[in-house]
């Protein structure tokens, strides 16, 4: 098997003009255009043609160069791009014309989550490896599974496999997607045959589907089976899937027809990173604030141990230290272990406190509410609806056991209630998670957002 370097290029080109001669029934075309071509470079995955002119550039962008690709593929034996150049256009000039077309907003990734500020370590490698792979085209298989608990940077590794693709495959098209929205988007429409039939079509459109926390379509049988159709038709189509979750595949309770396919691709696992990876995340995270304030040893040490090895319980703590760092203490502050307990500590009965994060608990109603698809002010008055009701348990539940709000505080959020009132409503909504699995998936999935 060639290797894909500029030298092979030219060999290969060579024996793909020759197999064009047999099947390009124009012998002027041929002799004055496809004779011609050259490659200009290799960069990545992409191999560079020159050609004569932009008039024979567009013939065989529009007529040939899915050919040419097919066969300088089959020379390869590994995927690869070709572009086309006219004389005197520059390669970055080609590649702004692509990037200008693709509509970055539609893939639904985060541009700073890249592999550069993804902290690696053991308790990760593998996971990062197979990403790689997926970037390189090099994968044997079409699904990736990455399980792992709350907070190990599943997510942001999905983005960083994301707009790494994009970097060198511009051409596909890549979609992040997480699982709650892709309930509501089916929910919203089940009932309309012709809208479900359009997007599962879009669905099948996707190159690299990215899938976060599938674990929501537990027991959720109208879901499965739609995604089971998207899932399996990409599959046939040597589409690539990456699909992440809390638990491991064999845990689902989801239609085990996805869990089969699962288990026929590449699984993975994120584990909770070690002390040392959880220093070099939070020396990542200040690199930008160095000027600002720095911390001391041991505070690194307090830091990494107060995080449980939690990425996202880390990232809250990191948001107040800074707040305060740059508030409270002059510029070039070495912070020490007191400090960052002095800070810790700051809080109020009347906020929401996570992660050492005060928070203004109506900004937390009105996420829930939002994903509810509720409205805010109904919620927080003494509207007694039954959907409303469901929708303020939750929130109060989630004040309580999240935020660990007092009920008195969470009482004045919603209309002044009373304790006792607001202790009946956490109590039902206890009752409805432990009884009901997917009620408590759902909450549990919510909370972990918030």
């Amino acid at each position: 098997m060639l290797t894909l370097s500029l030298e092979n290029a030219k060999i290969a080109l060579t024996k793909v003009i020759d197999k064009l001669k047999a099947i390009i029934n124009n012998e002027q075309f041929y002799q004055t255009y496809i004779l011609s071509l050259s490659v200009s470079d290799v960069i990545n995955h992409t191999i560079y043609i020159l050609c004569k002119d932009h008039f024979g550039k567009t013939e065989i962008i529009n007529s040939w160069l899915t050919r040419i690709t097919e066969l300088m593929k089959i020379e390869f034996n590994c995927d690869l791009v070709v572009k086309i150049l006219a004389p005197n256009e520059k390669i970055d000039d080609v590649n702004k014309k692509v990037l200008s077309s693709f509509d970055y907003a539609s893939t639904n990734l985060k541009s700073n989550y890249i592999y550069s500020n993804y902290i690696i370590g053991d308790f990760n490698k593998n996971a990062v490896q197979q990403t790689k792979i997926i970037v390189d085209r090099n994968a044997d298989w079409n699904v990736l599974f990455i399980s792992g608990g709350v907070g190990v940077g599943k997510t942001h590794l999905m983005h960083a496999l994301g707009n790494e693709y994009i970097n060198h495959w511009p051409e596909q098209k890549v979609v992040y997607l997480q699982s709650d929205d892709v309930i509501r988007s089916i929910y919203n429409i089940h009932d309309n045959g012709p809208e479900l039939e359009k997007l599962k079509d879009q669905w099948l459109k996707i190159d690299l589907l990215l899938l976060d926390d599938i674990q929501m379509f537990t027991q959720k049988e109208k879901i499965g089976e739609i995604f089971f159709y998207v899932f399996n038709k990409l599959v046939q189509m040597n589409k690539t899937i990456v699909i992440n979750s809390d638990r491991s595949f064999e845990h689902l309770k989801i239609d085990p027809r996805v869990t089969s396919r699962l288990g026929s691709g590449m699984s993975v696992t994120i584990f909770h990173p070690e002390t040392n990876a959880i220093k070099e995340i939070i020396k990542n995270k200040l690199a930008q604030h160095q000027e600002q304030f720095k911390l001391t040893d041991d505070a690194l040490g307090y830091f990494a141990n107060r995080s449980d090895g939690d990425i996202r319980k880390l990232t809250g703590m990191l948001t107040k230290v800074v707040y305060n760092a740059k508030n409270e203490y002059p510029v070039g502050t070495l912070l020490t272990v007191k400090d960052l307990q002095q800070i810790f500590e700051a809080s109020t009965e009347t906020t929401a406190t996570i992660y050492g994060i005060t928070m203004n608990p109506k900004i937390i109603v009105e996420s829930i509410c939002i994903f509810y698809n509720a409205d805010f002010n109904a919620v927080i008055s003494e509207a007694r609806h039954q959907p409303l009701v469901y929708v303020r348990n939750i929130c109060m539940y989630i004040l309580r056991k999240k935020f660990k709000m007092k009920l008195t505080a969470i009482g004045s959020v919603f209309s002044n209630r009373s304790h006792p009132t607001v202790k009946d409503a956490i109590e039902k909504a206890e009752k409805l998670i432990k009884n009901d699995e997917e009620i408590s998936t759902q909450i549990h999935s919510l909370m972990s957002r918030l």
